[in-house]
């Protein structure tokens, strides 16, 4: 009756809240990984994703003259056929063209039961140039137009392996896994992602 659908409904609500702090912790640790890696090449590497969500992109790198604006998305192994992108984020792609970029970092799956990911907890690093990106997104018609963000499916061709530097990358702390798991690996030097 209705209390069964009333529990069956809070339950759905507390799996999506869970999820959606996951996907949160997920997409701060891949950003971690990419500022990290784009500190160690040199030039100034900035988080602007903690600044603001209005640069349209997550990390900017400034090197010898040139740069390079870095939307980052954050995902698991089994779910990396596509992402979410922001109207916002697409406006800066057309605005900056071949200095956005967007780079995907696919975490294995096993670090659900992780409360720290190291480098052996990433799956790939791969890119896509903002020409490629905003040659999926259909403009607005009188028919057609989309509101914040929409998901995007890229064709497998058109990804490619992104050479980050993470051999000497740090453990990224990324919250606590669920109940009754512990994760086993410790290390001196956390990178928080959590907040």
């Amino acid at each position: 009756g209705d209390l069964a659908d009333l529990l069956i409904e809070a339950g759905r609500q507390r799996q999506a809240m869970r999820d959606s702090e996951f996907a949160q912790r997920l997409g701060n640790a891949a950003e971690l990984v990419v500022l990290r890696a784009k500190e160690r090449e040199g030039g100034q590497a900035i988080h602007v994703a903690r600044i603001s969500d209005s640069f349209g992109y997550d990390v900017e790198h400034r090197l010898r003259g040139h740069t390079a604006r870095i939307e980052v998305k954050g995902t698991v192994e089994g779910s990396s056929d596509g992402f979410f992108i922001t109207r916002n984020e697409i406006a800066q792609a057309r605005r900056y063209g071949a200095e956005w970029i967007l780079v995907q970092i696919v975490f294995r799956s096993s670090i659900a039961l992780k409360s720290e990911l190291t480098v052996e907890d990433i799956f790939a690093a791969r890119i896509l140039s903002s020409e490629q990106v905003r040659s999926l997104i259909p403009a607005d018609t009188p028919h057609f137009s989309w509101m914040d963000s929409a998901r995007v499916r890229p064709p497998v061709a058109f990804w490619a392996a992104h050479a980050l530097d993470l051999v000497a990358m740090s453990s990224i702390f990324i919250g606590q896994p669920p109940s009754g798991h512990r994760s086993e690996r410790t290390a001196p030097e956390r990178v928080r992602a959590d907040g």
